[in-house]
């Protein structure tokens, strides 16, 4: 259901916070790739736009420049 959606895409979005602030980028970005495909599903965009700034910022700290810029200007 869409109530359950967004409880999971939420969820992710937490894990994928925890593992950011703890420096472990890679986890991070998967928790955050997994939230992006939930919120475009629901068409969310106020989420969608925290998605892409997450993963435009954890790109950011693994200096992947490229793959940061996508998604901070998408």
């Amino acid at each position: 259901s869409i109530a359950d959606q967004v409880d999971l895409g939420d969820s992710y979005t937490n894990i994928g916070d925890v593992y950011y602030h703890q420096k472990n980028y890679l986890l991070a970005l998967g928790y955050y790739t997994q939230s992006l495909e939930f919120e475009k599903e629901k068409k969310d965009t106020l989420m969608l736009g925290v998605c892409h700034f997450d993963l435009g910022n954890t790109h950011k700290q693994l200096k992947n420049t490229g793959q940061a810029l996508r998604y901070l200007f998408d």
